[in-house]
């Protein structure tokens, strides 16, 4: 790829991650909106869970940021660092642990890859490096605070019993955010690509599409289900979640580089499969197999809490006007997600090839032998290539 071509996709990356920055800190302040509306409201109970729910999340993204950049060479560290004043402090990692510690990490990275840009723009294997951490970082983030605090305020929406339109376009807001992390981590694994092939926009609105048709109505069972049961929504939970984790044990994943590493990978892993399909471990086994178990299995937990919460609501309300035609909704709009899907992998999924090589991102089968093919597997500001296919 000649210098012009990297330094335009380069260009955009970045933009995106500054946008990104921006929607970071915007997110902060909203957090803190909601949890002082749940205190001067008195529901201390809903404000302790949303607490801990950001809590959680930050620590889980500030730990996992302080590995990968703990997993690198002294020199990459220092190739790759914000500023290069700060380079001596980087050899015992000091100053780096101690942002992590802050829960400044995620911040750190938007400003590292936006100063990447600014003063030196045609390194574009460093911008990629860089840009696919705090991808990856945006979906563990959507999946481990978002997805469950907008479960939580489906909840409250609903045992209010009249949700608001503002109430109602703040949560479709929210899902699209959730669905949108998950494509731009897509389009980043393929800027990462040898002889890059990006996506046009309608490749990229069918993704967005189906992944917000499937977290939907995932994330609505859930929320219904809460506000009839929410004690046995946390133990169903804790239930479901260590079979996630140690589904994602058999598929033998490699994704840190530390056995401790790799465990909190794999709870993480976990708790995205409560909410959507995550390819934990790409270079092992059939992607569409995994696949097709985790769509049959959780389609069958979203349809008993469906059933629960139909039985277990009032009797009024279950004969009213209301319940038969959500059930309805939310089991259609999980169907047609996966047949946009199907739709999806079959013609508009991205297929890049070299001379001797292809690598296909998103097919479930291989276009040509296992011997020819590879696949990136991009983490910890580093690229490995391994063999297979890549499909998120």
């Amino acid at each position: 790829m000649d210098e012009f071509v990297m330094e335009k996709l380069s260009f955009l990356s970045l933009e995106w991650n500054l946008l990104g920055l921006g929607l970071c800190l915007a997110d902060v302040v909203l957090d803190v909106h909601v949890v002082l509306g749940f205190y001067q409201e008195e529901a201390y109970a809903c404000m302790g869970v949303l607490i801990f729910l950001l809590l959680l999340s930050s620590v889980l993204l500030n730990m996992f940021s302080y590995l990968w950049y703990s997993y690198r060479p002294i020199e990459q560290q220092e190739e790759t660092s914000i500023f290069p004043y700060i380079n001596r402090y980087l050899k015992n990692q000091c100053l780096i642990k101690t942002l992590h510690v802050l829960q400044l990490g995620i911040y750190l990275r938007s400003i590292s890859v936006r100063n990447r840009k600014t003063t030196k723009p045609l390194e574009g294997n460093i911008v990629n490096h860089l840009n696919n951490d705090l991808s990856i970082l945006k979906v563990i983030e959507a999946f481990t605070e978002n997805a469950p605090q907008l479960t939580l305020m489906m909840c409250v929406m609903l045992l209010r019993g009249d949700p608001e339109i503002v109430t109602c376009l703040k949560t479709a807001a929210a899902l699209s955010a959730i669905a949108f992390s998950v494509l731009m981590y897509h389009r980043s694994l393929c800027s990462s690509l040898p002889n890059e092939s990006k996506e046009d926009w309608r490749s990229s609105l069918v993704y967005f599409l189906w992944n917000l048709l499937l977290i939907g109505p995932r994330l609505g069972a859930l929320a219904l289900f809460a506000s009839v049961e929410p004690c046995y929504t946390a133990a169903h939970f804790l239930v479901l979640w260590p079979v996630l984790v140690l589904w994602a044990w058999r598929q033998d994943t490699d994704f840190m580089d530390s056995q401790c590493g790799e465990w909190l990978y794999r709870a993480t892993v976990g708790v995205i499969w409560y909410f959507s399909w995550f390819d934990a471990s790409p270079t092992r086994g059939s992607t569409r197999n995994k696949r097709i178990i985790y769509h049959s299995l959780m389609s069958v937990h979203t349809a008993v809490l469906l059933t629960m919460w139909f039985f277990w609501k009032e009797e009024p309300f279950r004969l009213g006007p209301v319940s038969a035609p959500l059930l309805i909704v939310i089991t259609s709009l999980y169907i047609l997600g996966i047949i946009v899907r199907i739709v999806y992998y079959k013609k508009l999924h991205v297929e890049l090839r070299t001379k001797d090589q292809i690598l296909s991102v998103g097919s479930s089968a291989p276009s040509e032998p296992e011997e020819s093919q590879f696949s990136l597997h991009a983490y910890s500001g580093r690229m490995r290539v391994k063999e297979k296919t890549l499909k998120m």
